[in-house]
């Protein structure tokens, strides 16, 4: 990844300032490569495929890798099934496999054969990026199911969704926020404006499920939260937070409290210590859960106002497109 960042600088003359930007100059980079320094000079393709229909086809081949939920690792036979599925989301664009499969592992070098019948991608991330570009160059109704869709199986769409969000803003911003992100600054508001304690203890568990730090005696060694489907990028900030202020209220705690907390917490496994979210909170009493779940509902504040903005600003621009009516 390191070489192909170098070959991305060479190209641009300064480093992408997102890895978004940097997935979208790497295509081209590792396409050019080899021409670079022989003006009108261009290397044929094995795939026959100029380099947009490539990319376009490598796209939705990623795509159906995912969707097909064959990882980073795919068998001969797996490519074959990918590659023929993706023939079917790319008007205009036939190849024979051999050829693509040539240029993507030997002259891009985004995939790998590891000499076991196996070919892999170079690093996952490219994996996730073009199945993202496929859906940005998908159209409205695709993309819109697909927003749908990938709501319900986060822990395939995670990373690409966080793709889609920088390079598919206006329509992550209509089909996918308004979905989830309302709902979520209504409940941790209305939480907050009570100023309840129980009403805090029963949304954070219902965030954090199986939250507990784990103990060493009066030393926080480590910490595990219940992962829930789907989960959203508020939910991570959430956890991190609360595990920060766990961690310093532990530390800054006595004795006393912390092995009162370990007592009325159930270890989660045989022979180990630990505090969970109710014991936490009645004996160890940390500071700043309040403000946490402000910064959460904040930071959930700016991602509806600034997706509104995105939104207005194309419809803007759609309304200055259209003949003014007499």
């Amino acid at each position: 990844m390191l070489t192909l960042l170098c070959l991305v600088y060479e190209m641009e003359s300064h480093i992408p300032s997102s890895l978004p930007d940097f997935f979208n100059s790497l295509f081209q980079a590792v396409f050019s490569r080899h021409d670079r320094f022989k003006p009108g000079f261009q290397r044929e393709r094995h795939s026959g495929l100029g380099e947009s229909k490539l990319q376009r086809l490598f796209d939705a081949f990623c795509f159906m890798a995912m969707q097909l939920d064959f990882g980073g690792t795919m068998t001969e036979d797996q490519l074959r099934h990918v590659f023929y599925e993706s023939l079917n989301y790319v008007d205009g664009i036939s190849c024979d496999i051999e050829g693509f499969k040539k240029d993507i592992t030997r002259v891009a070098c985004l995939m790998l054969e590891d000499g076991f019948a196996q070919i892999s991608f170079l690093h996952k991330s490219i994996l996730e990026y073009h199945a993202a570009s496929f859906v940005r160059t998908s159209s409205d109704e695709i993309a819109e199911e697909f927003y749908l869709l990938a709501s319900e199986d986060l822990q395939c769409w995670e990373e690409v969704l966080g793709f889609l969000r920088y390079i598919d803003e206006f329509r992550y911003g209509k089909y996918y926020v308004p979905k989830h992100y309302p709902a979520e600054l209504e409940q941790i508001s209305s939480v907050l404006k009570l100023r309840d304690p129980s009403g805090f203890f029963q949304y954070l568990n219902q965030k954090l499920p199986g939250f507990q730090m784990r103990m060493s005696g009066t030393q926080a060694i480590g910490f595990h939260v219940t992962t829930i489907v789907p989960m959203f990028g508020f939910h991570f900030l959430l956890t991190d937070l609360i595990e920060e202020n766990a961690r310093a209220a532990i530390k800054d705690a006595d004795g006393q409290a912390i092995y009162a907390a370990i007592r009325a917490t159930k270890a989660s496994q045989p022979g180990t210590l630990g505090i969970n979210l109710k014991s936490l909170l009645s004996n160890i009493k940390p500071e700043g859960i309040l403000h946490s779940m402000e910064i959460v509902a904040q930071a959930i504040q700016e991602e509806l106002s600034k997706f509104d903005s995105v939104i207005g600003s194309e419809r803007k621009k759609l309304k200055m497109l259209r003949p003014l009516k007499s």
